[in-house]
């Protein structure tokens, strides 16, 4: 159980740094269309433009679960043992 929440966090992890990512690159690339359309439009219609923006947020969002579940299974074994309890080299470093 320990693990299944561990590994959860992380991909809840993922999912917010791909939704900081998403909303960083929209707002630079919604201010440059703004400024000058015909320019960063590349010539292509609003309808072309939103389909580009829902397939790419759905690559963002996969790839954000997909390397938060990848995170949480590294770090789970670099620092726990297969019955759930930290490794020794841990233990020692954490000890109050």
């Amino acid at each position: 159980m320990k693990k299944h929440i561990y590994i959860g966090l992380f991909i809840l992890l993922g999912f917010l740094l791909q939704f900081y990512v998403h909303g960083t690159f929209e707002i630079a690339y919604s201010v440059l269309l703004w400024r000058s359309f015909d320019v960063w439009s590349f010539g292509m219609t609003y309808d072309q433009l939103w389909m580009i923006h829902h397939v790419l947020s759905l690559v963002l969002l996969f790839l954000g679960l997909f390397f938060g579940y990848r995170s949480g299974k590294f770090w789970w074994s670099y620092l726990y043992q297969e019955d759930g309890m930290l490794k020794p080299e841990f233990r020692k470093k954490w000890r109050c």
